[in-house]
């Protein structure tokens, strides 16, 4: 609960833009990344901000 609070608080600083993103303003460890994505929480989220030049 207190990590879903501290989550959205991070995201009153604006929307994250990546799986980077998340787990460097909220200072999330590899564990707890996977466990998002495996529930299915980062679908839709590019893991880096970085544009791919070769689309």
């Amino acid at each position: 609960m207190l990590q879903q609070i501290a989550l959205l608080k991070l995201e009153k600083n604006g929307k994250f833009m990546s799986i980077d993103d998340l787990q460097i303003r909220s200072k999330a460890g590899k564990a707890v990344i996977e466990m998002l994505a495996n529930a299915g929480c980062l679908e839709g989220m590019s893991r880096s901000n970085q544009m791919s030049l070769f689309g």
